[in-house]
């Protein structure tokens, strides 16, 4: 998101640039929607990494390309302000370049439907009362669910653009608010609640006490970066906290807890939202 936001800056500096250096690239997914993005903006993207070569739109980074000034070249830009609380309100620099960004994408939103993205490897929501995906109850009553590990980054855009609001667990997916309607309220399934050791200490990984125990320790907890995007893009934000956790052998992180909602909590929620949203004019 930040490489984005610096190509923005440069847009309006009447910038031309064509070529991108991209310095942190793992394969992960949430790097493929990135890569997506950059390929509607960027003509060309480079990597210096034996790893990237096989990447289809990704070139290997040539010597020649040192000609190029280091501005245009390379975009390197580190917001680590983000991931903790602060008292950001609306940016209209930042609101007008995801307007700029959906034109550029042909990306045109509504608000018809109500969305919810689970995961699969870690955070995966599931009701408490049935101990079941979530989602088996949400489509019950019309919400539309997914998972974004089974779609493209351009399904994924497709599948949030036309919500009114978008539901996640904590996780790179919420980014992908940037391409819903500008009244779109969003609500984050978080893992504040019972965040003691990050990492998880032996205690909790050996079960000796329970993920909703505390072990004496009281790590901070670091994942603001949504609550704070929100609050820049001038979108509500909703939080889910009241959640309880299930014991994973290989979760060595409280972040990647899997998590227990009450499911009649959070559909009372939406629909309290969508209650509201009819007798607000924004």
């Amino acid at each position: 998101m930040m490489e984005l936001l610096e190509i923005w800056r440069l847009v309006n500096k009447n910038s031309n640039f064509d070529h991108m250096l991209l310095t942190d690239f793992e394969h992960l997914p949430s790097d493929m929607w990135r890569i997506y993005i950059l390929s509607h903006i960027v003509k060309n993207l480079y990597s210096s990494r034996p790893s990237t070569a096989y990447h289809p739109i990704i070139k290997t980074f040539p010597r020649e390309a040192t000609l190029y000034t280091p501005e245009i070249l390379k975009i390197h830009f580190k917001w680590f302000e983000c991931w903790n609380p602060t008292n950001y309100g609306p940016n209209q620099e930042l609101i007008n370049f995801t307007k700029w960004l959906k034109v550029k994408m042909n990306v045109f939103c509504t608000t018809n439907k109500i969305t919810f993205v689970n995961r699969k490897n870690s955070r995966k929501v599931f009701d408490k009362i049935t101990n079941k995906p979530i989602e088996e109850v949400l489509m019950l009553y019309g919400i539309e669910c997914c998972y974004f590990e089974d779609k493209t980054p351009q399904e994924q855009i497709d599948f949030v653009k036309d919500s009114k609001i978008m539901i996640m667990a904590h996780g790179s997916g919420l980014t992908n608010m940037i391409f819903t309607h500008e009244n779109c309220e969003i609500i984050e399934i978080s893992n504040r609640k019972y965040w003691y050791c990050d990492p998880l200490c032996d205690k909790h990984r050996t079960k000796q006490l329970s993920l909703n125990e505390s072990c004496g320790t009281k790590s901070p907890y670091p994942n603001y970066d949504y609550i704070n995007m929100c609050k820049l893009l001038n979108k509500h934000h909703h939080e889910i906290s009241n959640v309880e956790y299930t014991q994973d052998e290989n979760c060595i992180r409280p972040m990647d807890r899997n998590i227990l909602v009450d499911s009649s909590d959070l559909i009372r929620s939406v629909f309290q939202i969508v209650k509201q949203q009819k007798f607000q004019v924004r």
